[in-house]
């Protein structure tokens, strides 16, 4: 915390909605999405065959589509936003935004940069979380900004005070008590996260 209030680093967090469902898949790609459909559960034979046209979440791949998909619109964009495209590029953890910045305006630069760069894939990136109680005002889009604790990646993140934090109820709830090393204190940890 003290750390990153004498470097002046603003946090930053946000989430696109919906992310995987913005990609449609090609159309080559979709014989592989299909899935039965029981029209009636008086009639159990009653089943079709349909297909997604966009990626499904908890699909292995899915995770990859979207990327590649951001990765490209941001490499088209980056003519009109070439600080802000960089940024983004290395700062996706799949559908979440997480990034830190060294100064206020480059902070609401990038808010405002990123919202236009996304609603021009028509994606709505939003829940904009920053340490930083004057961007969260600015955040605030009619979004919950009064909460003081965030999760990121399966980790606490204590806005007020720029502190990530672990959920030892939930930790302690996993952990089996029989042998406690480092090692299995370790795999518990990352399986509550």
């Amino acid at each position: 915390m003290i750390l990153n209030f004498r470097l002046g680093k603003h946090g930053i967090t946000a989430d696109i909605e919906r992310a995987f469902l913005q990609i449609e898949l090609a159309q080559k790609d979709r014989k592989v999405h299909r899935f039965f459909w029981i029209l009636s559960l008086d009639d159990l034979l009653s089943i079709i065959i349909l297909q997604m046209n966009r990626v499904t979440f908890g699909v292995t791949c899915s995770p990859f589509h979207l990327i590649g998909a951001l990765l490209k619109h941001l490499e088209d964009e980056s003519i009109n936003f070439p600080e802000t495209c960089e940024l983004l590029k290395e700062s996706f953890y799949v559908d979440d935004l997480i990034v830190s910045v060294n100064d206020f305006e480059d902070a609401v630069k990038l808010f405002n940069e990123t919202r236009e760069i996304l609603s021009r894939a028509s994606m709505n990136i939003r829940k904009w979380k920053s340490n930083n109680e004057k961007l969260r005002q600015i955040f605030d889009t009619n979004e919950s900004n009064n909460i003081s604790k965030h999760k990121v990646l399966g980790l606490i993140w204590f806005m007020e005070i720029d502190t990530l934090a672990v959920d030892l109820e939930k930790l302690c709830q996993q952990i089996s008590f029989d042998v406690v090393t480092k090692r299995t204190i370790l795999q518990n940890v990352s399986i509550c996260l």
